[in-house]
């Protein structure tokens, strides 16, 4: 028979076998948990290494073929340029040519009928200023590197010529003879003003005769047209030579309207030089203006 004893007794040992399964069941559940773990970690190290191949890939793909392109774009780029240039150059030049042509055909026309000397070769200074004028501008335009160099030439004779135009007008007057234009011009002492004066301006000019007050006004002119012969080529020089060794005093470089480069006050002196010079032109044209008319030298200046 069974006693109680043995049931309990059965009982326990069924009780301990449970224990013992549940614990080898756990270990197995943990073991193959860590193993899942492990091969999903190495499942995943593989898959970011695999994805990070492949976008370096697709990232090389993608520079390689931008470069490409911006090589290609590039290269079309200065083709189109090139193509640009070379036909502003074709078309500056033509236009230099034409200019320069018409310029000799005038030249040679005086040349072969020098009657008037002391006047054509005033006339002749004159006409040298738009080959000199265009042909600077155009080899500017080729080579920008000797765009200074061109610039202080074409400033030299442009300062040269604005003189020979005042010459110009007092040869056609005088025919080389300053006393018949002062005379001219006491002609036409109504309506002269008085010379400028920078000393001494609030005292009144007292001129003993009209032919002085007019001999004070053509040496006036001349001296208001002179100086801009002195000024434009210093300046130019000048701001050339401070482009040369980038110098802008305190200024911001690049910057030449800033108050404190010197290339703000340089480009003053040289409109205050210009508005001087056309000033003394302008005066001395508005006082003969009549006895000019027929060669009608205000268009062509």
């Amino acid at each position: 028979s069974v006693s109680n004893k043995d049931v309990i007794l059965r009982v326990d040992n069924l009780d301990k076998s449970l224990k013992a399964t549940q614990a080898n069941m756990m270990e197995l559940l943990e073991a193959t948990q860590d193993q899942i773990q492990a091969l999903l970690d190495s499942t995943m190290q593989q898959l970011d290494e695999t994805v990070a191949e492949a976008k370096a890939e697709i990232y090389s793909e993608v520079d390689h073929v931008k470069s490409d392109v911006d090589v290609y774009v590039a290269q079309t780029q200065d083709q189109f340029s090139v193509e640009n240039s070379f036909m502003v150059y074709q078309i500056a030049g033509t236009f230099t040519l034409i200019s320069c042509l018409i310029s000799m055909w005038h030249m040679t026309a005086h040349i072969r009928r020098f009657n008037e000397p002391f006047v054509q070769r005033k006339i002749l200074a004159i006409l040298w200023m738009s080959p000199i004028y265009s042909t600077t501008s155009w080899l500017s335009l080729v080579w920008p590197n000797l765009e200074g160099y061109l610039a202080i030439i074409k400033d030299f004779y442009e300062a040269y010529v604005i003189y020979q135009f005042l010459a110009f007008c007092i040869a056609v007057l005088g025919k080389g003879d300053r006393k018949a234009v002062v005379d001219l011009l006491a002609e036409h002492a109504g309506h002269l003003s008085p010379p400028t004066r920078f000393w001494g301006c609030w005292r009144k000019q007292h001129f003993e005769s009209p032919w002085a007050m007019a001999d004070a006004v053509l040496l006036q002119c001349q001296v208001f047209t002179m100086q801009f012969v002195l000024f434009r080529p210093l300046t130019t020089l000048a701001l050339f030579v401070l482009a040369r060794v980038d110098y802008w005093g305190g200024g911001t470089p690049g910057n030449g309207y800033d108050y404190r480069s010197p290339q703000l006050y340089l480009t003053i002196i040289q409109n205050v030089s210009v508005f001087v010079a056309f000033s003394g032109l302008l005066k001395f044209y508005h006082a003969v203006q009549d006895n000019l008319s027929w060669c009608r030298p205000f268009p062509k200046f």
